[in-house]
């Protein structure tokens, strides 16, 4: 997952990495790995997208446009 990306998105959704982490009731370890380069699991990047309302994809940085294809 690109960190960034998803730290940009957390802010524009008016949240924070840590808070997002909580809110799936996972630690704040879990986001910390995350800023070093650790991936979430395929369950955890799902979530993730949908409580952001974004795509995988641009979680994953394959795409620049966070909007879902529909």
């Amino acid at each position: 997952m690109n960190y960034d990306k998803f730290a940009d998105i957390c802010r524009l959704k008016g949240t924070t990495p840590t808070a997002l982490t909580f809110k799936l009731g996972l630690s704040k370890g879990n986001a910390s790995n995350w800023k070093k380069g650790g991936n979430p699991s395929v369950d955890i990047l799902l979530k993730i997208s949908k409580v952001l309302d974004c795509s995988i994809d641009y979680l994953l940085d394959l795409t620049d446009k966070p909007e879902i294809n529909k």
